[in-house]
């Protein structure tokens, strides 16, 4: 989802969110659903796939 130019995708137990200003935050919702502690540093290959996944949602959005 894109609100306000914070983005957000959600795949299984994994949460990216790429806030307006800062690096992006990866989350596991099931270890942590309070979004208290990015794990985007342990986690890099699902970091990349989410941001992934972002980029050819917002893409096929902007086209309609």
């Amino acid at each position: 989802w894109d609100y306000g130019g914070l983005q957000a995708v959600r795949r299984d137990r994994d949460k990216l969110v790429l806030p307006v200003k800062g690096p992006p935050e990866l989350y596991d919702l099931l270890s942590d659903p309070g979004e208290t502690a990015s794990i985007a540093a342990q986690k890099p290959e699902v970091l990349h796939d989410l941001q992934q996944r972002l980029g050819q949602w917002a893409a096929m959005v902007s086209s309609r």
